[in-house]
């Protein structure tokens, strides 16, 4: 079994990749500014505080790992309010974790980087050769942060992947992790607390949804192979579901959950205009390319369904009101 750090393992994906891969048999380590353990946290997992402004602290976490998952960033509002920290946290620091773990000599370097490099409007289709324009300072310092990956492990015993995220969506490991304002966990939170679902928008835009539950499968896979079929080295993989679908969709596949689970009707409240001529609206199809991964001998369920029903159970022991 394997040593393997996770940064942000107290969050949003880093938490409950941190359960499942612990559940694999693995030791996993969780560095994390926050020392707080929450209650549903496995006992199994070791937490330690990192300081991302030392390097002596970002190479003590590395020590005696075996594999690197970097999953701590600043998300997309933060970055567009503080672009200069954004840069600083998802550029520079990743690059003082590459270096930390090179001079421990761990043997695997994983990124999780976000579809949203490609193009401030995802609509079109996307695979890993395709150019990377998003302006937005969340995309921009992914891409400083890619390319750390790229270089700092070219020439090095140590193998760098960067995994460009689409749409992730399940539940998280505690009520209080800040994953609330993506868009299927949303309207599943609202579903269960007020019985509705409202988009802002008329929901034709299309995503690449991916339960966390794949995403997990998914890098067990890379942590554990032992040679790739596309790179032995250095390698860039869209991470996503084989299809994608509109906003509207998800809505009325989350309005059925609710029904089946819960033999509860919930109304689907339409708020948006037509701004079809709006080039942000992305209202053409998206195909985001995944033919890479699966060029790979992984095989995995895409079990978004499976997902939605969690993450419904999840919600109404949480957030529904039962007086």
């Amino acid at each position: 079994m394997l040593r393997i750090l996770i940064t942000g393992g107290l969050g949003y994906l880093g938490g409950r990749l941190a359960h499942y891969l612990s559940q694999q048999g693995n030791t996993v380590v969780v560095a994390s500014r926050s020392n707080n353990k929450d209650q549903n946290f496995s006992k199994d997992i070791v937490i330690q505080t990192i300081d991302w402004e030392s390097e002596a602290s970002i190479n003590q976490v590395c020590k005696d790992c075996d594999v690197v998952i970097h999953a701590a960033g600043m998300n997309a509002n933060s970055c567009k309010e503080d672009p200069v920290a954004a840069l600083n946290f998802n550029g520079i620091a990743t690059a003082k974790l590459i270096r930390g773990a090179l001079l421990c000599n761990v043997s695997r370097f994983i990124y999780f980087s976000t579809a949203h490099v490609y193009s401030e409007c995802l609509s079109g289709y996307f695979n890993e050769d395709s150019c990377t324009t998003n302006m937005h300072p969340y995309a921009t310092t992914h891409r400083v942060a890619e390319d750390m990956v790229l270089y700092m492990t070219k020439e090095e015993n140590m193998s760098g992947m960067v995994l460009r995220l689409s749409n992730v969506f399940g539940s998280p490991i505690h009520s209080k992790v800040d994953c609330w304002d993506l868009f299927i966990n949303d309207i599943c939170r609202q579903a269960v607390s007020t019985g509705s679902i409202r988009l802002k928008t008329l929901g034709k835009q299309y995503r690449n949804f991916l339960p966390m539950e794949s995403l997990c499968s998914i890098v067990e896979y890379f942590i554990t192979s032992k040679s790739l079929k596309n790179t032995d080295r250095v390698a860039i993989y869209n991470i996503g579901s084989e299809t994608s679908r509109t906003i509207r969709e998800m809505a009325i596949l989350v309005q059925n959950r609710v029904k089946e689970l819960f033999d509860r009707d919930v109304s689907l409240i339409i708020d948006g205009i037509d701004n079809s001529d709006n080039k942000l609206t992305c209202s053409k199809p998206l195909v985001y390319s995944v033919d890479k991964l699966f060029s790979e001998d992984i095989a995995f369920d895409d079990c978004i369904d499976k997902e939605i029903k969690a993450l419904l159970l999840f919600c109404k022991e949480k957030f529904y009101d039962h007086k």
